[in-house]
């Protein structure tokens, strides 16, 4: 059986960044961990892959260029009925395919000089006293530490003792080929957001992302929903959208994919384990798990290289350092603005994003990680209370 002192299972965003963490602050440490995959790169993934510059910063940090490719994002649009909002912040987001962009991370991982193993699924894990054993297909391992980088169906998570957490949410999406020149997400390189349907029970929205597949272009078009107790049937509310987008969902493959919530309560480590990315929860806002899945891995690399030093595995700390850093402060936030934009007063909080141009800004620049949106919250609620009280209205909705 062979013994390392760091196993990452999964090697998507969260567990490169926590290999490559690792690496940054002590090199010695390379040759000790072993990134785990049970597929071949490069694979599928569901995704409607937008990377904010929030990921471009990280990725800097740790010396990784975007050199997929990719299509550049200048305006957001938000769409309610026939009402159309855009909002323009230059570089906001590039959208790439995972299969490309998660290759070219895995990639880097083996040109640092660290083990990674493709195509060698985990089936379980146990304890013996101080280490954990991971098991796969066709070996056994021993760590002192594992890492769940893998995803919102976690075998760690559930082999290792965590409790089950929220309810998982749900997104669908197709892809259709588009003409670039005819397409307004290409023409004003952009991408939509529609919040048509939310009075209707959707905890969410309707989105048209712009992607490159094979040199041709796309859209990458699904919905979205962060209801812990669906109310809305999400095949039929996608296909109304598509019909008014002039597409037949029936003639279209429809991949799913769940979701895992970012929870404020909830068990993010125990001895000798942590977890991160899509195995410990996301922004429940939009969705968004890649910048959030860099984030998880430089803290749990911090994290494991200081037990190393301290000899110390329990990581009771862990949960208190994610909470108290910039992306526990967003995901908190961003949670309870997800409340309101997708609950009961939905329709004050949409209408004051409608309205302010500072609140528009404000969520620009904390997902492109320009400035922090907890930072801001008395300002938030401020202006809620003086939107309330406000006549400003709504587009009407349009069928």
């Amino acid at each position: 059986m062979e013994t390392f002192d760091v196993i990452i299972v999964g090697s998507g965003p969260a567990g490169v960044s926590t290999a490559l963490n690792i690496h940054r602050t002590n090199p010695e440490l390379a040759d000790r961990i072993l990134v785990l995959e049970k597929a071949r790169h490069p694979r599928e993934k569901i995704c409607a892959g937008g990377l904010t510059r929030n990921v471009e910063i990280q990725l800097d940090e740790l010396g990784i260029s975007i050199d997929v490719p990719y299509v550049a994002v200048n305006t957001v649009r938000f769409k309610y009925g026939k009402g159309v909002l855009d909002i323009y912040e230059k570089g906001v987001s590039k959208i790439i395919r995972r299969d490309e962009f998660d290759a070219k991370l895995a990639k880097t991982v083996v040109n640092r000089g660290i083990s990674l193993r493709e195509e060698e699924e985990v089936t379980d894990l146990t304890r013996d006293r101080d280490y954990i054993i991971v098991i796969t297909k066709s070996s056994k391992y021993k760590a002192k530490v594992v890492v769940g980088a893998d995803g919102v169906r976690s075998i760690v998570r559930r082999k290792m003792g965590f409790p089950a957490g929220r309810k998982l949410t749900p997104l669908c999406l197709i892809e259709t080929p588009v003409d670039a020149n005819q397409t307004p997400e290409f023409v004003y390189k952009m991408f939509t957001f529609d919040l048509t349907y939310v009075p209707e029970g959707l905890q969410g929205y309707v989105w048209d992302f712009p992607c490159i597949i094979n040199g041709r272009t796309y859209l990458n078009r699904g919905i979205f929903d962060r209801s812990l107790s669906p109310k809305a049937n999400l095949r039929e509310i996608l296909k109304k959208a598509l019909n008014k987008r002039g597409v037949n969902l029936d003639e279209y493959r429809l991949k799913a994919h769940p979701e895992r919530e970012f929870d404020p309560k909830g068990i993010f480590s125990v001895p000798n384990v942590l977890l991160v990315g899509d195995a410990a929860g996301i922004d429940p806002l939009i969705g968004e798990g890649i910048p959030g899945a860099l984030e998880y891995g430089k803290i749990a690399a911090h994290e494991i290289v200081e037990s190393f030093e301290k000899d110390i595995f329990s990581f009771k700390n862990y949960k208190r350092k994610i909470l108290s850093s910039r992306l526990g402060k967003e995901l908190k936030m961003y949670l309870m603005f997800s409340n309101m934009l997708y609950g009961p007063r939905f329709k004050l909080t949409f209408s004051l994003l409608w309205n302010d141009a500072h609140l528009q800004r404000l969520l620009m620049h904390s997902f492109m990680r320009l400035d922090n949106f907890y930072d801001n919250k008395l300002r938030l609620m401020g202006k809620l209370l003086k939107h309330l009280f406000k006549s400003k209205k709504l587009p009407k909705i349009v069928s």
